[in-house]
C-alpha cells in the first residue's frame, strides 16, 4: 500500500505538462507532508539526529520518546531537499533533461521498448543532482564508458564502467553493482560507483532487465507475448531479473566484450547489491568461481539450496565452468541493513536484536568473515536516493559507504590495513574523500555565487563520528574477523563498543 502511495505521489506532481514551479511546489509539498508525519510534540529535548540515543528501558517514556525522535531523524534528507534552495534549482533542470532524453532515445530505438519510470514520468531517473555522470567525469574524479550487453533471455542490458582518472594506473579491482527492485535503477547507486572508482576500482553498474533503461522484454518475449513462449524476466519484478542480471554482467565485466576489461584485474573481482539484488548477490557471490567478497545493502541473506537456480521455476543459466552445485560459503560477506522499510513505523517493544543477521551467524558458523552493520534511524533508502517522496536519515549513505569501501579494501584489493576501518570506533575520513553528494544548506555560501545553482549545498561528513552512535538502537551490529597472524577480529555489539557479553537490549 505505501509502495502504491508513493508511486501515485510521484506521479502527482511529475505530471507533463506542468509547469517546472507548479512541479516542484508539489514536490516539496509532498515532502513536508512525509515529515509532517514524524514531527510531533515531544517532551522538550532538542531534536539531536548525531547526539548518542541512550540506552531507557523499554517501554518507558524515555523509550518512546527515543523511538519517536528515530523515526524523525529517518526523515532529515527528505528536510534537506526540500530546505535547500540549491537542491530545487540543480534538481528540476536536469530532471527535465533526462526525461526528454530518454524518450528521445526511445524513439531512436523502437524495437528495444523500456516500459519504465525514466520514459513516463519527469524525473524518473533523477536521483542525486550532485552525483550526474557530466558534473563526476567534469571534474576530473574518473572516466566513466556507456555499455550495453545480452542478457541470458536476449534482452539487452544498459549500464556504465567507472575508472579512476587517467594519472591512476591499473589494473583495478573490479565491482559489480546489481540495483534493487520496484523500477530501481543505476543512478541510484552512483554514490558508491563513482566513490569507489575514485577509490582505485572499477566499477560497473546496469539495469536489470525491465528496469530504468535495460530492454523490457527478452528475444523470447516480444510484444504481445506469443503463446507458448517463456517470456522470462517479464513482469520486472521477480527474483529471475537480478539473480540472472547479475550473472550475465559478471560474465560479460570479465570477457573481452568490456571495452575496458585491459585495465581489469579479473583475479579481484567483487559484487554488491541493494534489496532484491542484495539477495541476488548473497547467493551468486557464494557460486561465481572467483568472486573475492560480498556486500549487501539491505539485507544479507542465506543463500537458496542450489547455485543455479534461484529457488523459482526460472533457472539461472550462463554460469562459467567451475561452478559448485550449491553455494560455497566461503566468500566474505558484508550486510549493511536498515531498521525501517519505506516509512518509519513504532516500536512498541524491543525487537529481537538478531531478527536480522541470520545470514551473518551462518557465515560465522562455516568459519567465514562476516560483519553485519545495522544503520541508525534508517530505511530502506539510505542507499538509494529517491527524492521527495521517500525518507532516508542524512547520514545513512555514507556510514554505508564507509564500510563498503573498507571491506572491498580488505577483501578485494587484499589490504590488510583495511581492518582497522572494519574495527574501528570513529570514523576516519576515507567516505568524506569521495562525498560531493546532496546535502545540507549553507545560505551564506550560495550569497557567494548567487551564479551557481549548486553553490550553498554541503556535503554530508563522518570523520571524527562516534561508530557506536551510527548503529541500530534495535538491531546489534556485529563482526567476526580475521586479523594478521590468523587470530579473530569479533565484536557482539559496536553500538556498545564491543563488550564481552552484549547488552540485553542494544
Amino acid at each position: 500500500m505505501r509502495i502504491a502511495t508513493a508511486v501515485l505521489a510521484l506521479l502527482a506532481f511529475a505530471a507533463v505538462p506542468a509547469s517546472a514551479a507548479t512541479q516542484r511546489a508539489a514536490a516539496e509539498h509532498t515532502a513536508r507532508a512525509i515529515v509532517g508525519r514524524y514531527a510531533g510534540p515531544t517532551d522538550g529535548t532538542p531534536l539531536d539526529c548525531a547526539a548518542p540515543a541512550g540506552d531507557p528501558a523499554p517501554g518507558s517514556q524515555a523509550w518512546q520518546q527515543r523511538d519517536y525522535l528515530n523515526m524523525y531523524c529517518a526523515t532529515e534528507r527528505l528536510q534537506d531537499e526540500y530546505g535547500s534552495p540549491a537542491f530545487g534549482s540543480t534538481f528540476w533542470p536536469e530532471a527535465g533533461q533526462q526525461f526528454a532524453d530518454s524518450n528521445v532515445a526511445m524513439l531512436m530505438n523502437p524495437t528495444h521498448p523500456h516500459l519504465t519510470l525514466e520514459q513516463f514520468i519527469l524525473g524518473g531517473s533523477e536521483t542525486d543532482p550532485y552525483r550526474t555522470i557530466a558534473r563526476w567525469t567534469g571534474a576530473g574524479r574518473g572516466r566513466v564508458t556507456d555499455i550495453s550487453f545480452p542478457a541470458a533471455d536476449g534482452a539487452t542490458l544498459n549500464g556504465h564502467v567507472f575508472r579512476p582518472p587517467a594519472s591512476t594506473p591499473g589494473p583495478y579491482p573490479g565491482i559489480v553493482i546489481t540495483t534493487g527492485s520496484i523500477q530501481g535503477y543505476q543512478q541510484m547507486y552512483f554514490w558508491a560507483a563513482e566513490g569507489l572508482a575514485e577509490a582505485g576500482y572499477e566499477v560497473m553498474t546496469y539495469d536489470v532487465q525491465g528496469q530504468g533503461n535495460s530492454d523490457t522484454f527478452g528475444s523470447d518475449c516480444a510484444p504481445p507475448n506469443p503463446p507458448g513462449q517463456n517470456c522470462q524476466g517479464v513482469p520486472f519484478q521477480q527474483s529471475y531479473n537480478f539473480y540472472q542480471g547479475t550473472v550475465d554482467a559478471l560474465n560479460w565485466f570479465e570477457s573481452a566484450r568490456n571495452p575496458d576489461r585491459a585495465a581489469l584485474d579479473t583475479s579481484r573481482i567483487g559484487i554488491a547489491g541493494h534489496s532484491l539484488g542484495a539477495s541476488a548477490v548473497s547467493h551468486v557471490g557464494q557460486c561465481y568461481p572467483g568472486v573475492k567478497a560480498i556486500v549487501a545493502w539491505d539485507k544479507l541473506a542465506k543463500p537458496s539450496a542450489a547455485c543455479k537456480n534461484d529457488g523459482t521455476a526460472d533457472e539461472i543459466t550462463g554460469y562459467p565452468a567451475g561452478t559448485p552445485d550449491k553455494p560455497t560459503l566461503t566468500v566474505p560477506a558484508l550486510g549493511i541493513h536498515s531498521e525501517y522499510f519505506f516509512n518509519p513505523e513504532p516500536m512498541q517493544s524491543a525487537p529481537d536484536p538478531h531478527a536480522q543477521d541470520g545470514a551473518y551467524q551462518d557465515l560465522v558458523k562455516a568459519g567465514t568473515d562476516s560483519m553485519v552493520v545495522q544503520l541508525r534511524d534508517s530505511t530502506h533508502l539510505e542507499y538509494t536516493y529517491v527524492p521527495y517522496i521517500l525518507p532516508a536519515s542524512r547520514l545513512g549513505e555514507r556510514v554505508a559507504f564507509y564500510y563498503t569501501l573498507a571491506w572491498f579494501d580488505r577483501y578485494v584489493k587484499g589490504d590488510p590495513t583495511a581492518l582497522d576501518r572494519l574495527t574501528a570506533k570513529k570514523f576516519d575520513g576515507s567516505a568524506d574523500a569521495s562525498s560531493i553528494g546532496a546535502g545540507t544548506y549553507d545560505p551564506t555560501a550560495a550569497a557567494g555565487n548567487p551564479a551557481d545553482t549548486t553553490a550553498g549545498n554541503v556535503p554530508y561528513k563522518i570523520k571524527d563520528m562516534s561508530v557506536a552512535d551510527r548503529m541500530s538502537i534495535y538491531y546489534e551490529s556485529e563482526y567476526n574477523l580475521t586479523a594478521p597472524g590468523g587470530s579473530r577480529a569479533i565484536c557482539v555489539d559496536m553500538r556498545a563498543n564491543c563488550p564481552a557479553v552484549a547488552p540485553q537490549y542494544p
